[in-house]
C-alpha cells in the first residue's frame, strides 16, 4: 500500500494552493457533489469566516503527490463545545462527508485517516447526507 500523508489546511490561501489536485480528485472519485468542491467550499467559507470563533479545517490525504481524499470542514464553538461541520449554507442539505478516490484498501485507509483527523479537530463531528453505499459511509 502507498504511504499516506494527512494535512489540515487552516487558511484559504493553503486551500487555494491545492485547487488543481482537488479538481483531479473529482475526476477520479466515483461519487461526488458540487458541495465537496473548492468553489462551493470557499464561497461558503467567505461567509462563515466573518463570524467569530470559527476556523477553517480542510483535511487532505495524499498518496505521494496525489490527493486521494479531501474533507472540507470548519470548526466553531457552540456553548462550551467545539463542533466540526461542513462549510455549507447551514440547511444541511449538502453532501458533507469526505470525498475519496478509489475503492481499494488505500482509499479505505485514506478515509480512516481523514476520520481520525476530523475527530481530533473538535468535540463533536457533525456529518450528514453521506451517500451509501460508499467508502465514506463504510468508515463513518
Amino acid at each position: 500500500m502507498t504511504e499516506l500523508r494527512v494535512e489540515i489546511l487552516d487558511d484559504a490561501a493553503k486551500v487555494a494552493a491545492i485547487r488543481e489536485p482537488w479538481a483531479e480528485l473529482f475526476d477520479r472519485a466515483s461519487q461526488w457533489s458540487v458541495a465537496q468542491g473548492p468553489d462551493y467550499v470557499m464561497t461558503a467559507w467567505d461567509i462563515i469566516s466573518r463570524q467569530s470563533d470559527v476556523s477553517l479545517a480542510v483535511i487532505a490525504v495524499w498518496a505521494g503527490t496525489s490527493l486521494i481524499c479531501i474533507w472540507p470542514l470548519h470548526v466553531r464553538r457552540s456553548g462550551g463545545v467545539r463542533v466540526a461541520c461542513h462549510p455549507g449554507c447551514g440547511g444541511h442539505e449538502e453532501y458533507a462527508g469526505p470525498l475519496i478516490a478509489g475503492e481499494d484498501e488505500t482509499a479505505r485507509a485514506a478515509g480512516r485517516l481523514a476520520l481520525d483527523a476530523a475527530k481530533g479537530l473538535a468535540d463533536v463531528l457533525r456529518v450528514y447526507n453521506v451517500r451509501a453505499p460508499s467508502i465514506a459511509a463504510e468508515i463513518l
